[in-house]
């Protein structure tokens, strides 16, 4: 099973069964998340060694030892995407060749690092990855598109989704439980209602139904700046408006020149970015993990007394 670290330059180990470690790392690629494998899978070969699913479109990074010649045949077939790049990168054992694929949300699946089965004196593949954003559907996705592939639904990619960088990154807006204050509404009463529909409706529609107190906030200063955010607090003296980043900005009275609601919700377009089983995943995951809760909450209160 291979590990994920994030990819720094020399101090970071590159395989998980030996010390080898990187010495030089090019600067567009720092700081990328890599996959630690092992380096006695160096002499497999075949168009399968490893596969895994990204719930994102991702630009990924193969580093191929320069001591092995030619190429296997999987990565250099036309189909398969992967072009070579003019960077390089040195560990204390060797150098690679850097080659990149950009690659869909979905199943990625890699070939073995031979064309055959003699590993003396080579090291296995480095990989890093980059997520990249997603692209804009030919045509939105509607709310009776994402019902009907509830049955097929994964709950553990919803759960990706709502917390990976360039995924839905739910995450920065809303708490999925109940554990602080986000810039949008709290998710841990959705299973109260326990309407898959509404769920859905929510991301793809949210515009349709805001929930109260969490209309955005514009404010006209009478100096020309233009501050918007969620009303946390009102005195006196002024109004505080929390951002997205969750700092709070204060904004006196005698400096606000105007003042309204936005009638749109804040959230991203999601019916642009995500498809229906993306959604379907989503929601599967935010009523599932409530559901977990709600089952346990007896035993929890057990516990307490």
């Amino acid at each position: 099973m291979p590990r994920s670290q994030r990819w720094h330059g020399q101090w970071r180990s590159i395989y998980t069964d030996r010390n080898y470690r990187y010495k030089e790392v090019p600067d567009d690629l720092q700081g990328l998340t890599t996959l630690q494998l092992a380096n006695d899978d160096a002499g497999l070969h075949g168009d399968l060694y490893l596969s895994f699913e990204t719930v994102t479109p991702i630009t990924l990074y193969l580093g191929y030892d320069k001591r092995i010649g030619d190429p296997v045949a999987w990565l250099t077939d036309d189909a398969n995407g992967f072009v070579q790049t003019n960077q390089r990168i040195k560990t204390d054992d060797t150098e690679f060749d850097v080659y990149r694929q950009d690659h869909p949300a979905g199943r990625v699946q890699l070939g073995g690092n031979f064309n055959d089965a003699v590993d003396a004196n080579k090291s296995n593949f480095v990989w890093a990855l980059r997520r990249r954003p997603f692209p804009l559907l030919e045509q939105h996705t509607t709310v009776d598109e994402a019902v009907a592939k509830l049955p097929t639904a994964n709950a553990a990619r919803g759960q990706a989704l709502f917390y990976v960088d360039g995924g839905a990154t739910c995450s920065t807006c809303h708490r999925a439980d109940a554990s602080g204050v986000g810039y949008g509404p709290g998710l841990s009463h959705l299973v109260k209602s326990n309407d898959r529909r509404h769920v859905i409706q929510s991301i793809l529609e949210p515009s349709v139904k805001i929930t109260e107190g969490f209309a955005e906030q514009v404010v006209e200063t009478g100096d020309g700046r233009t501050i918007t955010g969620l009303l946390r607090a009102e005195t006196d003296a002024g109004i505080s408006l929390i951002q997205k980043d969750g700092q709070s900005v204060f904004v006196k009275r005698e400096e606000i020149d105007k003042r309204y609601s936005q009638n749109i919700s804040p959230m991203p377009v999601f019916a642009t970015l995500l498809t229906a089983q993306q959604v379907a995943d989503l929601s599967s995951w935010l009523l599932k993990r409530d559901a977990s809760r709600a089952e346990l909450e007896p035993e929890l209160s057990r516990a307490k007394e």
